[in-house]
C-alpha cells in the first residue's frame, strides 16, 4: 500500500472475474495506476459470486487504506456490474468520481 500512497495516481479500477475449475467462485480485484501506467494490485478477494454484498464487504475493508492517498478525490473505473456504483457510494469514499459504464 505504500506504493499506492506514495507513487500512484488517484485512479482505482474495480473488476471481478469468474473462476472455473474444481472450486469455482469469483475473484474480485482492486488495482491502481502508477506514474508509468503500470498496474499496482491493491487487493483481491475470492468469494462464491460477484454480488453487491461481496463488493460492499471488500470495499469496506479497503476504504481505510484508500483514504490514505494524498489526493482528495479517488476516481473509480469499472464496468458497473452487480450494483457496484451503489456500493462505492454506500461505503462512503471521500470525493468520489465514479466512471462506470454499463456493458
Amino acid at each position: 500500500m505504500r506504493a499506492f500512497i506514495n507513487g500512484c495516481r488517484n485512479v482505482v479500477g474495480l473488476d471481478g472475474c469468474h473462476l472455473k475449475g474444481k472450486y469455482g467462485g469469483c475473484l474480485l480485484s482492486v488495482t491502481a495506476l502508477d506514474g508509468q501506467n503500470g498496474l499496482v494490485p491493491l487487493g483481491i478477494m475470492v468469494c462464491k459470486n460477484e454480488c453487491a454484498k461481496n463488493w460492499f464487504l471488500f470495499l469496506k475493508h479497503l476504504k481505510p487504506r484508500l483514504d490514505e492517498h494524498p489526493v482528495q478525490a479517488i476516481n473509480f473505473v469499472s464496468d458497473m456490474q452487480k450494483g457496484l456504483r451503489d456500493d462505492v457510494h454506500t461505503v462512503g469514499f471521500r470525493g468520489i468520481n465514479a466512471m462506470m459504464k454499463k456493458p
